[in-house]
């Protein structure tokens, strides 16, 4: 009982005398990405990483629609849906190219600067 009771209490002075400093007490100092602090940075920050994404889909489209099309040998349903393709890829490059225009436009009109921070 001895034993235990002398483990208990030295356990309780080690406890308490190597107790360090945790710092929790400080608040934290910039809890918000500052890429995402406003609508300007949040709009700039997913045009970076969607135009190239999209980019690089209208070329996989078009290189599906080229295969499409070399491989339908007479099919005309085969023809007609590589048409299809090539048709969807060019609207999704005129996409492509309008989307920063307008998102400048109304960048413009509002007074901020929406690509390009």
């Amino acid at each position: 009982m001895k034993k235990q009771l002398s483990t208990f209490v030295l356990s309780i002075v080690i406890f308490f005398v190597a107790a360090t400093k945790v710092l929790a007490q400080n608040p934290i100092q910039n809890p918000v990405n500052p890429a995402f602090g406003n609508i300007s940075s949040i709009v700039s920050s997913l045009s970076a990483f969607i135009l190239p994404a999209a980019t690089l889909a209208l070329l996989a489209m078009i290189i599906l629609g080229g295969f499409t099309k070399l491989t339908a040998a007479g099919n005309a349903d085969q023809e007609a849906k590589a048409n299809k393709i090539l048709t969807y890829a060019v609207i999704g490059f005129v996409i492509i190219i309008v989307a920063p225009v307008v998102v400048g436009l109304i960048g413009a009109i509002f007074g901020i600067q929406l690509i390009g921070n």
